[in-house]
């Protein structure tokens, strides 16, 4: 059985090296599914439980969530 492996980089810049680096070091695990993530494609506040009283969790974070692995 495969190991199942979500990258992703910590980094909301279009040309994140650590978006790049989170890639790379993923690819190089033999035997694996790997699922890269993009930060853009999720784009949320920085996580606040006053917001998420206020306003309930972000779409965007339970589309996340929700991402297949």
């Amino acid at each position: 059985m495969n190991k199942k492996i979500i990258a992703l980089g910590a980094s909301s810049s279009k040309n994140s090296i650590n978006k790049k680096l989170a890639t790379f070091a993923a690819g190089r695990i033999e035997n694996a599914d790997v699922q890269i993530l993009d930060l853009n494609d999720f784009e949320m506040p920085i996580y606040s439980i006053d917001r998420e009283n206020e306003t309930g969790i972000p779409e965007l974070a339970i589309a996340f969530k929700k991402t297949p692995c």
